[in-house]
């Protein structure tokens, strides 16, 4: 279905040029595609209409990080942070696009930004698992407390997923990693970042493999 919206909103933008939600999501939908000139030119667009839109932040940064330029992509996600601080999940992006970076205080960066989160979130234990002071294992035990319903667990899942596959591939566990992208697909929580991004992850690590078998 994402094809349909991509040609919905490609018609609604030639009725409202101005729809800033539209150019947001062209962006997504060309980053997952990995046609990133394109994804920068819609996110480009969506803060030239809406400088203050900071999922464009987001999202720009993401698409920043995944065609390989951490350096542009952390000046999105500090804008991003910035404007909520408090936030886990903007730690943890900023933090892949420091390490991308290969910048040596991306560690300690992450943990003294810890240190601004509140601890009666779920997220604090994502951060916490990145900073090696959480097993992996314990971070699965603690998908299910808490939780009012069979949608809040499946959504904990989908992100316990996701960043267990990000910290198996940045320690260069491909094989795990590749389980935990796919066990966040499986979740089908289509609207999250992690369930966006876990197809692309998976499709990079393809090509990655493929490059790897050529030479």
């Amino acid at each position: 279905l994402r094809t349909l919206a991509f040609f919905d909103f490609k018609h609604a933008l030639r009725l409202k040029p101005d729809l800033v939600e539209a150019y947001n999501f062209l962006g997504i939908h060309f980053t997952q595609l990995q046609q990133f000139t394109q994804a920068f030119d819609a996110f480009d667009s969506a803060l030239d209409l809406e400088p203050e839109h900071e999922y464009a932040y987001l999202n720009r940064g993401i698409a920043l990080y995944f065609a390989g330029r951490p350096s542009l992509a952390k000046e999105d996600l500090m804008t991003f942070l910035a404007k909520q601080s408090n936030d886990p999940y903007r730690v943890i992006w900023l933090y892949f696009a420091e390490v991308a970076m290969g910048d040596p205080q991306a560690l300690e960066n992450l943990n003294t930004r810890r240190a601004m989160l509140p601890n009666n979130i779920w997220g604090i234990h994502i951060v916490d698992l990145f900073l090696n002071n959480l097993p992996e294992e314990k971070l699965l035990s603690l998908v299910s407390h808490n939780v009012e319903s069979e949608k809040e667990l499946i959504e904990k899942l989908c992100e316990a997923y996701f960043y267990l596959g990000k910290l198996n591939e940045l320690n260069g566990n491909k094989m795990a990693a590749e389980s935990y992208f796919k066990l966040a697909l499986s979740t089908k929580v289509y609207e999250f970042v992690e369930h966006r991004y876990a197809k692309l992850e998976l499709d990079l690590m393809h090509v990655s493999q493929a490059e790897i078998t050529q030479k």
